[in-house]
């Protein structure tokens, strides 16, 4: 499950990931040098900033690229419209020639019926 935190909540977790001062560590002199390049990784937030300057090239290329969707987009909602009109007229088709058959069928026996009584 993912859950959005906020700023404080990052402050927190990062406090609690806090690498010991040196005090608090024991006097290892390789642990040492080890233990701050991990620290150093520890204590980093990946959140991105949301008052960033945007330049105009980058609005301007943001919003090509915007344009350039939407009218993908609506492209392919035209294809399946066709596609979808094209599949729907076939299956009308198919019905009229269902039913055009069984007139024929009906007809057929009608006049067998017919020839039947005139010749009986």
């Amino acid at each position: 499950m993912i859950r959005l935190i906020g700023l404080k909540e990052v402050y927190k977790e990062t406090k609690k990931l806090s690498c010991p001062t040196p005090a608090e560590s024991p006097q290892d002199d390789g642990d040492q040098d080890r233990s701050n390049t991990s620290c150093s990784s520890l204590n980093r937030t990946f959140i991105r900033g949301q008052n960033i300057p945007v330049d105009s090239t980058e609005l301007a290329e943001r919003e090509r690229r915007r344009q350039k969707k939407e009218r993908n987009d609506g492209k392919k909602k035209k294809q399946k419209r066709i596609k979808e009109e094209q599949e729907e007229e076939l299956l009308i088709e198919r019905e009229q020639e269902i039913e055009r058959q069984r007139k024929e069928g009906e007809l057929r026996t009608v006049r067998e019926k017919m020839k039947e009584s005139e010749d009986g």
